[in-house]
């Protein structure tokens, strides 16, 4: 008997829940990117084999399935394709969504189709202008993403080193107290009794932050990398972008080229050209769609975290402060 999971994910657009399978969400990620040549599709997250069915693996990848999902939902063309939108609003039953779905793939403005359902704006920008502009991206995202990948790596040794030296440390700091505490208790007298129990109470007090070193890492760095790495994601789709870019240059260079030795029309330059100026665009403005997208992506994951943290630091300061207190009792 076949097993499969179906996960239930609710678009921020929308509001409803959808119950798709892995294989729906891989058949729209494929479909995005043979239609939407220039446009940034980022991966999904990668189908695992071993342990697919652990409950907390479950979940985890629901929740990234739902991330990808929400991110395309912000992408002004991609959201409002028909695929997308068939994506999202079919309901479960087979047959709709196999219609929905063959007439999907028999889409004919796919790949360099797709330009021509772009409407460029009359005061076309300069292809040498453009090329800058874009070759400066290039240099930015190459950048950026070696940045990410270092971020990355760090917040992974950091979130180690809060579960690994960090808790260990404040445990064996803790154990110390703890066994003075034990020696004291040896004496038994009722005077020395609060100093031994406010002794007690700091060891145990460290063993709890080092408890809680150990949980932090899921509350915030976890969800840093998380971030970080749907970044590496995203960036990864430029080079191919730009490369498309690049060649249509070239081909306007060279049709440029071939007119001054009239050796072609002008009609088939000035297409060329036209051509050109629509692939720019779409460029240009994916481009200026990440910018802001960066920006505001950012500064949610910067303060999530440096919020999480404050609790985390805050929550050991009352801890302290308990235990300093504990000796206001001794006299």
């Amino acid at each position: 008997m076949k097993h499969f999971i179906a996960y239930n994910v609710t678009p921020s657009c929308t509001g409803i829940a959808v119950s798709r399978r892995f294989k729906h969400f891989d058949w729209l990620y494929c479909r995005l990117l043979e239609k939407f040549t220039c446009l940034s599709i980022p991966p999904i997250p990668e189908k695992q084999i071993t342990g697919k069915y652990a409950d907390e693996f479950v979940e985890k990848r629901r929740e990234m399935l739902e991330r990808w999902l929400n991110r395309l939902t912000r992408h002004p063309l991609v959201s409002k394709s028909e695929v997308f939108q068939h994506f999202l609003f079919c309901k479960d039953g087979e047959k709709e969504w196999k219609a929905g779905k063959r007439k999907a793939e028999c889409d004919k403005l796919c790949g360099a189709a797709f330009f021509l359902t772009v409407k460029s704006p009359m005061t076309a920008i300069s292809i040498d202008e453009a090329d800058i502009k874009i070759e400066e991206f290039s240099q930015f995202s190459k950048t950026m993403e070696q940045n990410v990948q270092r971020f990355y790596e760090r917040c992974q040794s950091y979130g180690l080193k809060y579960d690994g030296v960090f808790k260990n440390s404040h445990r064996k700091f803790g154990s110390s107290f703890e066994s003075l505490s034990d020696a004291f208790q040896q004496h038994g007298s009722a005077y020395s009794q609060p100093i031994t129990e406010a002794i007690a109470h700091t060891g145990r007090t460290y063993v709890d932050i080092g408890e809680a070193f150990g949980e932090q890492p899921r509350l915030d760095i976890l969800h840093l990398m998380e971030g970080l790495q749907e970044y590496t994601g995203i960036l990864s789709t430029f080079p191919e972008i730009i490369h498309v870019h690049k060649s249509t240059v070239e081909k306007v260079k060279d049709c440029e080229r071939k007119q001054t030795e009239e050796r072609v029309e002008p009609d088939l330059v000035e297409q060329v050209t036209t051509r050109a100026n629509v692939i720019t665009n779409v460029t240009l403005s994916e481009i200026n769609l990440f910018h802001k997208q960066r920006v505001i992506d950012h500064k949610a994951m910067m303060q999530h975290f440096l919020r999480e943290q404050i609790n985390f630091y805050q929550g050991i300061v009352n801890k302290l402060q308990d235990s300093l207190d504990m000796y206001d009792k001794v006299v």
